[in-house]
């Protein structure tokens, strides 16, 4: 299995008065391990739902690699 990452979550933020998208993502690792991770992407900072995900995968992508490499390194949790 390899490294899967996913968009599980897309919506306003805040839901009040929202002023850009949450955008969060669930990562899978090669041991089946997972975890997710979001962001704030400003409607400044894109505009379109495809440039609010790059966006936040752009500042995300350091602490997604950081964080998949400590949990592939322990066993599966179930196998």
């Amino acid at each position: 299995m390899e490294r899967k990452i996913v968009v599980s979550r897309f919506e306003d933020y805040p839901p009040e008065e929202p002023e850009g998208w949450v955008v969060g993502f669930t990562v899978t690792c090669a041991n089946g391990r997972q975890f997710y991770v979001d962001t704030v992407v400003q409607y400044t900072e894109a505009k379109t739902d495809e440039e609010a995900i790059k966006t936040a995968y752009e500042k995300l992508k350091d602490s997604i690699e950081a964080q998949a490499s400590m949990f592939e390194k322990k066993p599966p949790v179930l196998g």
